[in-house]
């Protein structure tokens, strides 16, 4: 028989925004999840805080974090 998938499974990441991003001058957007460095939407790592943007990671177009 078929597993329901978890709620968690069917989260669409493009509506989550790290607790780092909330104080980030670069963020553009809560809801779509977007900043000036990831225009296209803030990768999963970074919005669940895996990984603080304190310094490059790939596609960030050279921004990283800075506080309001």
């Amino acid at each position: 028989m078929p597993q329901e998938p978890s709620p968690l499974q069917a989260l669409d990441h493009r509506f989550l925004v790290g607790v780092g991003c909330l104080d980030c001058r670069h963020l553009i957007d809560l809801v779509e999840s977007t900043c000036l460095a990831f225009p296209a939407g803030i990768p999963l790592e970074i919005l669940q805080d895996v990984v603080h943007h304190d310094r490059s990671y790939p596609g960030d177009h050279g921004l990283h974090f800075e506080k309001v």
